[in-house]
């Protein structure tokens, strides 16, 4: 498929530009939710004969789902769980999962702070929430749920976050508030083998989870909110075209982990950086930042022009791109390029 062709209404020139853009954003996410919905049609039609199926009850929910500008998203995983059952003939499982398909609420424009918990996420939704983030075996995660008052000091920080990015970057937050239902808090174990910074998932499409041990000030939050949806800007521009081509098996050094891996992620992690860099770029410029945070914008744009030099070095000298991925790449390189001077 080419690029031209991942949406009639979005041009190859507006899906391969660097700058976030929230109308793309949006029609992007529309894809994907229609995309959602098309597999349950597929999955109810291939399991109506073994299964009883509500199909008012589904059609009412196909409906709201259609409508609605933005969904919770335990339906992805609800999807990817009625896969994994399919899969395993273990249609109790599938027919329970379609019973839970009512109507799908809407988070409309709003990207809600939620707490790792049923009484945030709703009964069960903790669990779920948990198994599909953690699916790296190699690095398994424990996400915990806040203290009451650590949530409320995140839940703060991300307010302030937004409220900078809406007076100084307003096309990063409303690209962000047009990809992200809502943003989970959790914190992990001192133990774990990886100590995660924030995560995207596609099989929890639109939820952001970000550590609270890893985020102390609201620009920290505005860089992961950048980082982690622009990871979700790239899941969608190649949903039917991947970036790369290297083979999952080889690993590579990352810019952004200690853990080497696989080219794909490689890319993901230059790519990204460039996106941290411009919205705190776009905050210095505007003025809205006080003079401790502009020395913190300062310090941190220069990690991330470090950080794109040495991901995108690996991905030329190793990458097998595919036409889009070597499109995109090359707007956040040329964005970059005027700050690359002197560093190798």
């Amino acid at each position: 498929m080419t690029t031209t062709e991942l949406n009639p209404t979005l041009s190859s020139e507006k899906i391969l530009a660097f700058p976030p853009d929230p109308e793309r954003a949006r029609l992007l996410y529309a894809r994907i939710k229609s995309r959602l919905a098309d597999s349950f049609r597929q999955i109810a039609a291939a399991s109506s004969s073994v299964i009883e199926i509500d199909e008012t009850r589904l059609a009412a929910f196909l409906d709201s789902l259609s409508s609605a500008k933005k969904i919770s998203p335990r339906y992805f995983a609800i999807y990817h769980e009625m896969l994994v059952a399919a899969d395993e003939d273990d249609l109790d499982t599938v027919s329970r999962l379609f019973a839970e398909l009512t109507t799908a609420d809407s988070t409309d424009h709003a990207v809600p702070s939620r707490n790792i918990t049923d009484e945030h996420l709703g009964t069960g939704n903790a669990a779920r929430y948990k198994r599909w983030a953690d699916m790296d075996p190699e690095n398994p995660l424990s996400l915990i749920a806040l203290t009451p008052a650590d949530y409320d000091r995140m839940a703060a920080a991300a307010r302030e976050a937004f409220f900078l990015m809406d007076a100084g970057a307003p096309e990063v937050s409303g690209e962000i508030r047009s990809l992200l239902a809502e943003v989970v808090f959790a914190s992990g174990e001192a133990d774990d083998k990886l100590i995660f910074h924030g995560i995207s998932s596609f099989y929890l499409w639109g939820t952001v989870f970000l550590n609270a041990q890893g985020h102390k000030t609201a620009l920290e939050v505005a860089q992961t909110l950048a980082h982690e949806s622009s990871h979700m800007h790239l899941f969608a521009a190649a949903l039917d075209s991947p970036l790369v081509e290297n083979p999952d098996e080889e690993r590579y050094a990352s810019p952004l982990r200690l853990d080497a891996r696989p080219m794909d992620g490689i890319y993901h992690a230059a790519y990204v950086s460039a996106r941290m860099h411009y919205v705190l770029s776009r905050l210095l410029a505007s003025g809205v930042l006080s003079p401790a945070q502009t020395e913190e914008a300062n310090a941190a744009c220069a990690n991330h022009i470090k950080s794109f030099r040495s991901g995108y070095d690996v991905v030329v000298a190793h990458g097998n791109l595919t036409p889009l991925g070597q499109s995109l790449l090359a707007n956040a390189h040329s964005y970059m390029q005027p700050h690359l001077e002197g560093i190798s």
